[in-house]
Formats: structure tokens, C-alpha cells, sequence
């Protein structure tokens, strides 16, 4: 069976709404709803939060998940998920084998649970 990972990404700044990550959706900040999903996923078994934020860094590491220092490199405004994706694969590469599934969860959709997130991947 081929292992199957999440990344969020969450950076620190957004252009048009600050802290936006860290925002509440109906009493849970938006981070902590993405990695409740990842979480509670009956097929996701390792998940990853990457971030130029100490907050949400610290976040992920209290719900225990693997948080990621973003360099300011992959922070700007012009960093596209295909570059984040990227720059992942190459620093798990080691630990994965290259048939692992990477599931890229923006916290950004509050909507989304661990059964949306299963059906797409039973349906992928």
C-alpha cells in the first residue's frame, strides 16, 4: 500500500488579510482546523505544516504534526504551491519512498473534513 502524507502551507503574511492562518472559523483558528482534518483522515499518515510562522510552527508542534521552517525564500508573495511542492519533495525525499501520496491541504478551505479529504483520495 503506498504511504500517503499531507503538507499545509501556511504562511506568516498574506497579502490582502494579515495573520490570515491564524484567523478563528466558527472558535478554531484556520491552521488548526486544516490539521484536525489531516488528522482525523483514516489514510493520511504523517502531516507536515510548513511555515515562516513561530506561531504556527508552535501550533503544529502542540498538535502533533511535523512543522517545517519556511525559508524567506519560499515566504514571498510570488512563491507558487508548485514551488512549496517542490522544495518538499526534495527534503523528504530521503525518508519516502517516490510512490508516497502528498495531499496539499490550504487552510484556506474551513469547509473541508477528513471525509472530503478521504473521498478524494479514494476517488484519486
Amino acid at each position: 500500500m503506498q504511504e500517503i502524507i499531507s503538507l499545509i502551507p501556511a504562511k506568516k503574511n498574506s497579502t490582502r488579510l494579515k495573520n490570515k492562518n491564524i484567523k478563528k472559523y466558527k472558535g478554531q483558528t484556520l491552521i488548526s482546523i486544516a490539521i484536525n482534518a489531516s488528522i482525523k483522515s483514516k489514510m493520511i499518515s504523517k502531516t507536515f505544516v510548513s511555515s515562516d510562522s513561530t506561531l504556527i510552527l508552535n501550533i503544529a508542534d502542540k498538535m502533533n504534526v511535523n512543522p517545517i521552517k519556511r525559508s524567506k525564500k519560499l515566504a514571498k508573495n510570488s512563491t507558487t504551491a508548485d514551488d512549496l511542492i517542490y522544495n518538499f519533495v526534495k527534503e523528504i525525499s530521503k525518508e519516502f519512498s517516490k510512490n508516497t501520496i502528498i495531499v496539499y491541504l490550504q487552510p484556506t478551505s474551513p469547509k473541508r473534513n477528513h471525509r472530503h479529504i478521504d473521498q478524494a483520495i479514494k476517488i484519486f
